[in-house]
């Protein structure tokens, strides 16, 4: 395809687009009693869980903060999903669009658009939740909660690189997407969700190499600390989107052309 995808090429191709997410919730949720509903459900069992082990049995360590755990963790998960889903699912895009490929002619970087267009449609969705519990604790929203959409934008753009390299590596080398899901426990336990990132220090240096370390402060700092966030805590974060960006593309356009016959 000689055609680059962008922005105002995916508003034409909006009806293509939206059914193909369609199709995606449709197909995930046909059989269940609580349909979309389990974007909030699951999250939200997750945190239950989470608050039982740590702020309940598990005192010590990782839970001393100060402000309620439950609430303190739902504010570092919801982005950390966001991430996961575009590490594990978003790795294996054009493996599972297989028949497309074949049928039809179309910019490829349109199905990784498409992924990502619904993991956040499902992350804005399971961020009702954090609503409820905001309400619960009476944490009312706050001036500062604009910078959560540059921060998003960042963490997309870390998440659009990051699929369209390793989705492309994944049509020759299945073993990616098993790769990178042993790889997302990994970096669950790297990120600041069940614990805050010291501002100083060789430890701080190290986790904000992992991207989201930067994504997930900085969204606790917007909405649990009422303040913007620094310039420091997305400076990792940019740098990597815009890595990730030109290595993913760079890949993708490198192994593009043999896509259709190696899925």
């Amino acid at each position: 395809m000689n055609r680059r995808i962008s922005l105002p090429y995916l508003w034409t191709r909006r009806s293509f687009v939206s059914s193909l997410v369609y199709r995606d919730i449709r197909n995930r949720y046909a059989h269940s009693m609580l349909g979309l509903g389990w974007m909030v459900f699951e999250p939200l069992l997750f945190v239950l869980a989470m608050s039982l082990i740590f702020s309940r049995i598990g005192r010590i360590g990782y839970a001393k903060v100060d402000v309620p755990f439950p609430l303190f963790f739902y504010v570092g998960v919801l982005p950390w999903n966001l991430f996961a889903r575009a590490l594990t699912e978003g790795s294996r895009t054009f493996v599972n669009e297989a028949e497309l490929l074949r049928k039809f002619s179309f910019p490829r970087e349109i199905l990784v658009a498409k992924n990502l267009l619904l993991f956040f449609i499902e992350f804005l969705i399971a961020s009702l939740a954090l609503g409820v519990v905001m309400l619960i604790y009476r944490f009312p929203p706050n001036s500062h909660w604009l910078w959560l959409l540059p921060v998003l934008l960042i963490e997309c753009m870390v998440c659009l690189g990051m699929m369209l390299g390793m989705a492309s590596l994944n049509v020759y080398l299945r073993d990616v997407g098993t790769f990178l899901g042993a790889c997302s426990s990994i970096f669950f336990w790297l990120s600041p969700i069940i614990y805050r990132v010291e501002p100083k220090g060789p430890a701080a240096a190290i986790l904000y190499l992992n991207p989201m370390a930067g994504i997930i402060e900085a969204c606790r700092m917007i909405i649990l600390d009422d303040k913007a966030p620094s310039a420091a805590t997305l400076l990792f974060p940019l740098a990597w989107s815009v890595a990730l960006l030109a290595v993913g593309y760079g890949l993708f356009s490198r192994l593009e052309k043999g896509f259709v016959d190696a899925v």
